[in-house]
């Protein structure tokens, strides 16, 4: 049964939805995903250009169950796409419409935006609807599909061979992650570490018993949120308050960093001034190297203003872009040089990183970022106060609307360009 998180998900995906069309609408412009929605006859797409101009037919009519995906919907054009690309096929089999559990997919796994730029950037993907007549229906039995099935997932290469064997049931985001990562591993194709950190974001809704919280008070809160969140199994940070002092919350894997060595990282700092345990297991091991600086957590830690997390992050253009709050906290933990000569608006754009972001972002997202810095040379404060959400299940409709203006900028930097001088 679908859990109570995800049928939020599926409402606020549809409500999301709902207010990129109007967005759209008022515009009078495509949301800035498409995704193709009409069947292409079989044979007729013979090449690459037709199957990349399939992928821009208008998201707005795209059926929840296929999520945000630009999904191809002809075989043949998937097949000359692929040739082209030298990309493996990703062959979905969907039920449209479909029952609670295609749904509650399409509205979760298929429309998390770092699942969607892995599968467009690394296969070419392709829809086939198990309870259609026709076209479909020819490709479901050419596989072997039955009808009015599960949501399936295969990979094949451009001769409809196949290259990784179908899989079912993959009713969550941290299931297809992990299925996708095995299929890279299988085609011997680079990892995307971005689908890694997704992997790890949402553990906790499919593994809670192997996430764990701990709050310490340091010093310079952000000089220790770098450092936490730079360490290996850390998912997330927030800076807070309690008493009126800073804390770092740290959202970690157990399984991957104990405790007591995440404690023992955190005193390597020099700057641990609090721990403050959220159990008995936790006190009792802090007691052994910290008794003196051990304290039940009896509140919650006050948050802080939104533009104070991530606090080396925000004072860069990386600040505006449709990251997720793992991203955000490994990114700010990579940032190799001083951004205290940014501006409010993120305006440094001198910053290194090691990794370099390339370690951490989707082809998709450095094509966002080359696109805002450009927009920002011209316009320092065009994305003054656009944050993205802390909520994943925000970020789609986030990223339609930023996409959305880096588009209206462009448009009207165009235009002076092509004004006569002098007008």
């Amino acid at each position: 049964m679908p859990t109570d998180h995800s049928r939020t998900f599926v409402l606020v995906r549809l409500a999301a939805l709902a207010q990129a069309v109007v967005a759209a609408a008022v515009v009078g412009a495509p949301c800035a995903v498409a995704a193709p929605t009409c069947p292409v006859q079989d044979g007729v797409g013979d090449s690459a250009s037709t199957a990349a101009a399939a992928m821009t037919l208008d998201l707005r009519t795209q059926p929840i169950e296929l999520g945000t995906v630009r999904w191809l919907r002809d075989l043949g054009a998937a097949q000359a796409a692929a040739r082209e690309r030298g990309l493996p096929i990703l062959l979905c089999f969907q039920q449209v419409p479909g029952g609670d559990e295609h749904r509650e997919f399409g509205a979760t796994a298929l429309s998390h935006p770092l699942v969607v730029d892995t599968i467009e950037e690394h296969f070419v993907p392709l829809c086939i609807l198990n309870n259609a007549e026709g076209v479909d229906a020819e490709v479901l039995a050419r596989f072997g599909e039955a009808p009015w099935n599960h949501t399936a997932l295969r990979v094949i290469d451009a001769d409809g061979a196949t290259l990784v064997a179908r899989v079912e049931i993959l009713r969550t985001t941290n299931m297809l992650c992990e299925w996708l990562l095995h299929t890279c591993d299988a085609l011997e194709r680079p990892v995307p570490h971005h689908l890694d950190l997704v992997r790890d974001e949402t553990l906790t809704y499919d593994h809670p018993q192997w996430i764990a919280l701990a709050t310490f008070g340091l010093a310079d809160a952000r000089a220790g949120e770098r450092h936490i969140g730079g360490l290996e199994g850390v998912l997330r940070t927030r800076v807070g308050r309690i008493d009126g002092r800073p804390v770092v919350e740290v959202e970690f894997d157990h399984r991957r960093l104990p405790y007591a060595d995440l404690v023992a990282s955190v005193a390597s700092t020099g700057g641990l001034e609090r721990i403050h345990t959220h159990d008995q297991m936790q006190a009792r091991l802090a007691r052994r190297t910290h008794r003196d600086l051990v304290k039940d957590l009896t509140q919650a830690a006050e948050p802080v203003e939104p533009a104070e997390q991530f606090h080396a992050l925000r004072r860069t253009p990386l600040a505006h872009l449709p990251l997720s709050t793992v991203q955000c906290t490994k990114i700010n933990a990579a940032l190799r040089t001083d951004p205290s000569s940014a501006t409010s608006s993120g305006a440094n754009d001198a910053a290194s990183f090691e990794p370099p972001l390339a370690h951490f972002l989707s082809r998709r997202q450095l094509t966002e970022l080359e696109r805002l810095r450009a927009v920002l040379a011209r316009e320092p404060e065009a994305f003054a106060g656009w944050l993205p959400p802390t909520r994943t299940d925000a970020l789609w409709e986030y990223r339609v609307r930023f996409e959305q203006r880096l588009d209206e900028f462009e448009a009207q930097a165009a235009g002076d360009a092509a004004a006569p001088s002098g007008s």
